[in-house]
């Protein structure tokens, strides 16, 4: 038997005694008086507890690897737009990238206030 299994047989001996001991904390287990149900609450609890940490480690590398996946499937998606956009705009013809329209706009516009002596 591990410290696993010994843990939770322990467990078992005193959450037998009183199945319907109130949850640890609450007022009715403070109104309890000291005795078999307020025990099994407490190791109730803690049996709670230690289950937590028993898959923790397991728990935390998954949640990891969750998001790690997550980042690189949006890496990756950022990468697949770029490399769109970037082909797009690249004339392979003359070796030069097309210009955008709205900056070529903008320009053209400063360009024009700016001879018409509209820019300070």
């Amino acid at each position: 038997m591990n410290a696993r299994d010994a843990r939770k047989a322990w467990v078992r001996h005193y959450t037998r005694q009183a199945p319907d001991a109130p949850a640890f904390g609450s007022a009715a287990w403070l109104a309890l008086p000291d005795g078999p149900a307020k025990i099994a609450a407490v190791v109730r609890a803690a049996e709670a507890w230690a289950m937590d940490g028993d898959d923790l480690q397991a728990r935390l590398r998954a949640e990891l690897e969750a998001a790690r996946l997550a980042d690189k499937r949006a890496e990756d998606a950022a990468w697949q737009t770029q490399g769109a956009s970037h082909r797009a705009a690249y004339d392979g013809k003359s070796g030069t990238f097309r210009p955008d329209p709205e900056i070529a706009r903008e320009v053209e516009q400063d360009w024009l206030a700016w001879t018409r002596g509209e820019v300070a």
